[in-house]
């Protein structure tokens, strides 16, 4: 077992063995309300989690973002509901009101177009396309491109394959568009998707590119900022005022786990199990770092995930960590990882520990087995994690 200290300037490194003592920890969980959120008007001083949870090719801060913002026209029988942070526009459709239709962009590739289209396929209980089929599927002209359009019939199971709705049917279409792949989706019973069709494709096809987010300065109404877009960490340095502001910790280190070498905007990672596929990591941010409800619902996005509701998140167990009641998140799902791939079958751990003016996450992913072994080693890491003496620092 291994007592890290890491300074401020992260110059300074105590190692101590210890002897005779638990290699994990008792583990706590219980079920609370969820922590207040930071007091209105409280600075965030570290990066955006976009710079911390982007992925490859969203931009530095201050540099224009990949990501538009879109316009479109809004099909007349249809009801906008408000946004989500998953969804940038959002429907309600279909005579009975039982039609949902929305747009999600995400940066980068986002794991390509056939593997999205074959990852609805698995929603509809249907055989995976080949690259054949996918290179015959039918296309939109869409802001100067050509969208791929998926139409399936099958018995929809939901994001989190929890349902079971026969003869359903969802209408797809993909594209590739400035760094971000644009998703447009429809999902109802087969009859009343069939009538709306055309709506569909006249609102696919009215998708107009408007002025960056960077550019204007805002993200669109009711859509939370990127700031926890997907849980990997950019390959670029923080700025300047985040890692002056970086502060101390120490930590107990689970038998096996192997401290991996430092990356941007981490404070520390591991990895962990015998195939080297798992990691741990600890990132601390300054402020509410968004809040924790964007944060839990983009880490589930980030694992092809439904977000929460606000009663869900409620219900969400909580761990000590450094004297707080900390979120702790569960997910299991298809891991989009940083460069767009998507890793089946993972898992991912989380836990976000809102403190005065910062805010801790600490955050596991890998195979959905590997991570499950982990899991007491997990809490225990970050029921260890504390502030060294005033003396060490």
């Amino acid at each position: 077992m291994k007592i890290k200290v890491l300074c401020a300037a992260g110059v300074i490194a105590l190692v101590a063995g210890c002897s005779g003592e638990s290699n994990v920890a008792e583990v706590k969980v219980t079920h609370a309300p969820a922590p207040a959120a930071a007091p209105a008007g409280t600075p965030d001083t570290g990066p955006s989690s976009a710079e911390r949870f982007g992925f490859k090719g969203m931009p530095a801060a201050g540099q224009p973002a990949a990501q538009p913002q879109f316009t479109w026209t809004k099909p007349e029988p249809w009801t906008e509901l408000p946004s989500t942070s998953l969804r940038l526009a959002n429907f309600q459709a279909g005579s009975e009101g039982n039609v949902e239709c929305y747009l999600s962009v995400l940066p980068g590739g986002a794991g390509g177009i056939e593997a999205n289209l074959n990852r609805w396929r698995k929603q509809m209980g249907l055989a995976l396309y080949t690259p054949e089929e996918v290179a015959a599927l039918p296309k939109l002209p869409v802001l100067g491109h050509e969208a791929v359009v998926g139409d399936m019939t099958g018995t929809f199971t939901g994001m989190s394959g929890d349902q079971n709705n026969p003869n359903y049917r969802m209408l797809g279409a993909i594209l590739e568009h400035a760094g971000a792949m644009v998703f447009v989706k429809m999902v109802g019973s087969a009859e009343a998707v069939a009538a709306e069709r055309e709506n569909f494709d006249a609102f696919v096809t009215s998708l107009k590119a408007g002025e960056t987010a960077a550019q204007a300065g805002n993200l669109p109404p009711g859509h939370p900022p990127l700031d926890a877009a997907q849980g990997q960490d950019m390959p670029h340095a923080a700025p300047e005022h985040a890692q002056a502001e970086k502060p101390q910790l120490e930590w107990i280190a689970p038998e096996g786990w192997q401290q991996a070498g430092g990356k941007p905007m981490r404070l520390v990672s591991f990895k962990v199990g015998e195939g080297g596929q798992t990691e741990c990591y600890v990132t601390v941010l300054g402020g509410d770092a968004g809040g924790i409800e964007a944060n839990v619902n983009l880490w589930r996005q980030q694992m092809s995930q439904a977000a929460l509701t606000a009663p869900e998140l409620e219900q969400l167990p909580k761990i000590d960590i450094l004297g707080k009641l900390s979120t702790l998140v569960e997910v299991e799902g298809s891991l989009i990882k940083m460069d767009g791939a998507i890793q089946e079958n993972a898992m991912m751990i989380g836990a976000i520990c809102p403190l005065e003016g910062r805010t801790i996450f600490v955050k596991m992913t890998g195979p959905a087995e590997e991570v499950k072994a982990q899991k007491d080693n997990f809490v225990a890491f970050c029921q260890s994690l504390k502030e060294p003496p005033a003396s060490v620092a």
